[in-house]
């Protein structure tokens, strides 16, 4: 008898370190998880800021339209670059080769809109030169002028339809030969 009460003993001081782990894990679900409930239930108040982004799969924040470089390579317009700015514009750079006159295009950005509404996105142009040529956006068969061969500056926008993907096209137009490269710079902002 005292032989089989041994083993016993023997046999739980083997058990015991190996079920010791999972008893704590139980005692740390007994507490933690009613918390986790509870934080998780709590109604949310107008004092409370959360993001309420794709709700149910439904995207409306204008923050969701993608704006990507296309890339590629071209004879004129090279050395291209976009990048986010921390006051949440972005920003496309080129530079524009020396050219012999006439039109030259190139996709440089591609516009995507997967909210339920319209998007306005505005582009604005900066070049440290006057550019002596006529730079334009192009979209289905929209042109948008950004600078004139005099100097102007506009401010252009283009609205994105929803649920719909736009390429966009940048235009160099000039007269005379351009026999110097210039850098262009072109502010993207999503309204």
């Amino acid at each position: 008898m005292n032989y089989a009460k041994r083993e016993l003993k023997r046999a739980r001081n083997k058990i015991v370190p190996l079920l010791e782990p999972f008893a704590i894990l139980a005692l740390l679900a007994l507490f933690v998880l009613p918390a986790l409930v509870l934080v998780n239930l709590t109604p949310i108040s107008n004092n409370q800021t959360r993001n309420m982004n794709n709700v149910l799969g439904v995207e409306d924040q204008p923050g969701n339209t993608g704006i990507v470089m296309v890339g590629g390579t071209h004879n004129v317009i090279t050395n291209e670059r976009f990048e986010a700015q921390a006051d949440g514009t972005q920003t496309y750079a080129t530079t524009l080769k020396a050219r012999n006159s006439g039109t030259y295009s190139k996709p440089i950005l591609q516009i995507d809109n997967p909210s339920g509404h319209d998007v306005n996105v505005q582009f604005s142009s900066y070049s440290s030169m006057s550019l002596y040529s006529d730079v334009s956006l192009r979209y289905d068969s929209n042109l948008v002028s950004l600078v004139n061969a005099q100097g102007a500056v506009n401010t252009g926008k283009i609205t994105v339809a929803s649920d719909k993907t736009i390429t966009v096209y940048l235009e160099v137009t000039n007269t005379l030969p351009i026999s110097f490269d210039q850098n262009l710079q072109i502010q993207v902002k999503v309204l």
